[in-house]
């Protein structure tokens, strides 16, 4: 039986998402193994080479140390709020302070 969220990423990679700025967040996820990780941050990678802001609300700290593999770190945020009404952190490439 696959990982619940694999046919969520494929989707989420395969189709069009149209926004701008993605987050994805953490709080509930109380671990990840390694290739959920893997997967998470080759998505934030993708997601950052089509021009897309890509943020983690992770206040537990699931995915520490969030590099996309080109030694880029993934901005942690406090909440989706900041990104979503623009505020700071809410341009691509910019975090909010957790």
């Amino acid at each position: 039986m696959p990982w619940p969220g694999t046919t969520h990423i494929r989707e989420f990679v395969e189709g069009d998402i149209g926004e701008s700025r993605v987050v994805l967040d953490f709080a509930l996820v109380s671990s990840l193994d390694d290739v959920a990780r893997r997967m998470l941050l080759e998505l934030a990678r993708r997601l950052t080479l089509e021009g897309r802001g890509v943020y983690f609300v992770d206040p537990e700290l699931t995915i520490p140390d969030p590099d996309r593999g080109d030694g880029i770190l993934v901005p942690v945020i406090a909440d989706a709020k900041h990104v979503l009404r623009g505020g700071p952190g809410g341009q691509p490439g910019t975090a909010a302070a957790p």
